[in-house]
């Protein structure tokens, strides 16, 4: 077992079954095992890091990308269409998205404008990762969405490693929080749904359930074929760091709190 995935093994993951949501202590033999017991629910569920051999140790963008390419994939029918015949005809259909987190949708540009099929998904927030008219974006506002009643945020952003994406992080992770938690289903798009959509997607999860990093990645690329740039990772690690640094300096009893009220809120 190397790396992270000594601590990363020992988190708690979610699933829903009759009764609710239960609880289990290990993701599992596989990659991404967590993700083998992924079923879509209505509201996310807290994570939390755990300290132990290597609870210390800097997370960097060479494990995060060891990790995005020792994902495998699971491809799966088109949200929407699962039971269709189109299910698997994405390319006919002109529609590339996936669910990766119960309400939370990663997709290209030909999902984002395609209105019909947001209704039909029940999209009520969209993040354009991508925004803007110059090559490489997509050029939609909130004007765009109004007929639909669709929330927007937009985001000016190329797919470069030189992009400053992190700022633009806590931002976008309120704006998904307040749709899923309202009880909507928020849509992360950029041209093809493969970089910037996925690193927004992944601090998502890192900010708002405390999900570590290599536990993020693996969530998303099991469930989409995603790549972010080695700039975008290595902000990731940073961010990581940063939220890990931080958890370490709180007051247990306060972290216990906090935790302990949203798990209540459930």
């Amino acid at each position: 077992m190397s790396w992270r995935d000594s601590c990363v093994s020992s988190l708690p993951y979610y699933t829903m079954n009759g009764g609710g949501l239960s609880r289990s202590s290990h993701l599992g033999s596989n990659y991404g095992g967590y993700l083998s017991s992924f079923i879509p629910a209505p509201t996310p569920a807290p994570f939390h890091y755990t300290t132990g051999k290597y609870g210390n140790e800097e997370t960097t963008a060479k494990q995060l990308s060891q990790i995005v390419f020792s994902t495998k994939t699971n491809f799966k029918a088109l949200p929407g269409y699962e039971g269709s015949s189109h299910g698997f005809d994405r390319l006919s259909l002109g529609v590339d998205c996936d669910e990766v987190y119960p309400n939370l949708f990663i997709g290209d540009e030909g999902a984002a404008r395609n209105k019909t099929y947001l209704r039909r998904l029940g999209i009520t927030h969209v993040v354009n990762t991508a925004e803007g008219n110059r090559f490489g974006m997509v050029n939609t506002d909130a004007h765009f969405y109004r007929s639909a009643r669709i929330h927007y945020l937009g985001l000016p952003m190329l797919d470069l490693p030189t992009t400053n994406i992190e700022k633009y992080f806590h931002t976008a992770a309120d704006f998904i929080e307040d749709g899923i938690k309202s009880g909507g289903k928020v849509l992360v798009h950029c041209l093809m749904g493969m970089s910037r959509s996925s690193t927004i997607a992944i601090a998502y999860l890192m900010i708002k359930t405390g999900m570590p990093a290599p536990m993020a990645i693996r969530m998303c690329r099991q469930n989409r074929n995603i790549h972010p740039n080695e700039g975008f990772l290595q902000q990731l690690a940073d961010l990581d760091n940063r939220l890990r640094r931080g958890r370490e300096r709180a007051p247990f009893s306060s972290y216990s709190s906090s935790l302990a009220a949203r798990t209540h809120r459930l």
